[in-house]
């Protein structure tokens, strides 16, 4: 079944997913019912408005965090793999697959092996990149063979004095709890720059390739890639607005079955790993 579904669309945190409407709820933005029908993997808390066909993390703090709600929420979530779990005694439910972070390659170790993006070995070499979950995200849509892939929220930066479409939320959305009880957050700034380190572009190697989102990773593959965020830092992929998003849904709409999606999904998970 996926092979005959070419589109599929990843949700990032960034501001742009308000589409500047910023005294509406997020529960009623319009982006929740545009992708209702569609393949979709959520970016850690973008899960809490939509139910994504899966829900894609990094960070093992927030599954730590977000356990509960992702169990209840999500029907197929992925991670990566971390010795966190066994360390801390957590228990990995049955709806969380964790794969491996890519290999690092000898010209880039000490840099961080997030650097390496292995294309169709990722199943064998790991996925590319443990650092961001939006690279993550986007390695794994293309390894399942997903042809025309949408970026929504993939901002890199601030739009109308916020980096994230939740950020003051009553929830205290975005924010983790770490092994020694603090708090952090990834949103906003801070007197030195953005909070999410990744977003300062004066910051040292490795964190401003940021900047030179996705060197490699469409060198051999036959992809289209659309940034849905006019605004964003991101430049390596073609820019589209909102209103050139929904037409291309309006043009060729989906209603797929998200259970089969899911179960096809879990299969080439399991057959690969």
């Amino acid at each position: 079944m996926i092979e005959s579904i070419k589109r599929c669309i990843i949700i990032g945190g960034g501001a742009s997913i308000r589409q500047n409407l910023w005294d509406t709820p997020i529960e009623f933005l319009p982006i929740w019912q545009a992708i209702k029908n569609e393949v979709t993997f959520s970016i850690n808390w973008s899960y809490k408005w939509h139910t994504p066909t899966v829900a894609m993390y990094g960070d093992y703090r927030f599954y730590g965090n977000e356990r509960g709600n992702l169990v209840k929420k999500c029907p197929l979530v992925v991670g990566f793999q971390d010795s966190y779990y066994v360390r801390k005694g957590i228990t990995v439910e049955d709806n969380v697959f964790l794969l491996r972070p890519a290999d690092g390659v000898e010209e880039v170790k000490g840099e961080g092996s997030h650097k390496q993006y292995w294309g169709k070995d990722s199943w064998k070499r790991g996925f590319y990149s443990s650092q961001l979950t939006g690279l993550f995200s986007l390695t794994f849509a293309i390894v399942l063979g997903f042809k025309e892939i949408y970026l929504l929220g993939m901002d890199g930066c601030e739009s109308q004095g916020r980096t994230h479409f939740y950020q003051g939320d009553n929830d205290r959305t975005g924010y983790v709890i770490t092994d020694d009880g603090r708090e952090q957050t990834g949103m906003g700034k801070n007197d030195t720059g953005f909070n999410t380190q990744n977003y300062n572009k004066n910051a040292p190697e490795p964190v401003n390739w940021l900047y030179r989102f996705y060197p490699k990773v469409m060198d051999d593959e036959k992809i289209s890639i659309f940034n849905v965020s006019p605004n964003s830092v991101l430049e390596a992929f073609p820019k589209l607005d909102y209103n050139g998003f929904y037409n291309n849904l309006q043009r060729n709409k989906s209603n797929i079955n998200q259970d089969l999606i899911r179960a096809e999904i879990i299969k080439k998970i399991k057959d690969n790993i």
